[in-house]
């Protein structure tokens, strides 16, 4: 292994240096002729962007997270991800199943008991994962209810549910976001918020 005489490293080691900063180069060109030109005065809200290449993390942050409060997008910055989320969760489901934590022909009243309706107790985690439950509630399509609901009206909701003549677990492919539900954090009004509770899986 050469050694260089002016810092005395090992040549492989100032290569691997020159290749990672090179690396973060290509990065930051990337996201910046691709993505912050979208964050424009013009346009509200924020941009972040995580990039995970040749083994580092690199964080990009553009706009606000509070335009009124000029408070800017960190890497620490929550959003709301909307639908987006389901993707993930589908991802940890088959992982649970991979995993023998979970098995997708199970009942969802195996992981929540508190879900023993009529047709609740007969939907599956796999027809949630895919969208067969038949499950769909007011609150899974415009108009979007204004209301919130807690843990304990959503479970009794849809302990109470019932469906559509013909409407069975498995038949049919209708989305909706009741299946992936997580229940609603709670502010203090000194911006601290609890977790939100445990809910359905997607």
């Amino acid at each position: 292994m050469a050694l260089r005489p002016d810092r005395g490293r090992p040549a492989s080691v100032l290569t691997a240096a020159r290749a990672d900063s090179d690396m973060d180069a290509q990065t930051r060109d990337i996201v910046t002729t691709e993505l912050a030109p979208t964050a424009t005065a013009a346009d509200p809200g924020g941009l972040a962007a995580a990039v995970y290449a040749g083994g580092r993390v690199a964080f990009f942050n553009y706009g606000f997270a509070d335009a009124a409060a000029k408070r800017p997008v960190t890497s620490d910055t929550l959003f709301n991800l909307a639908s987006l989320r389901k993707l993930f969760e589908a991802t940890l489901v088959a992982l649970g199943a991979q995993r023998g934590e979970l098995r997708l022909d199970d009942p969802v009243g195996k992981y929540l008991p508190e879900l023993h309706g009529g047709y609740i107790s007969r939907v599956t985690i796999g027809e949630l994962v895919n969208h067969t439950s038949g499950l769909l509630l007011p609150t899974d399509h415009p108009p979007w209810a204004n209301e919130a609901f807690s843990q304990d009206q959503f479970i009794a909701m849809l302990n109470a549910w019932m469906p559509p003549e013909g409407v069975q677990p498995g038949k049919q492919r209708i989305c909706s976001h009741a299946g992936s539900w997580r229940g609603q954090s709670r502010g203090d009004g000194a911006g601290n918020h609890a977790a939100p509770g445990p809910g359905l899986l997607p």
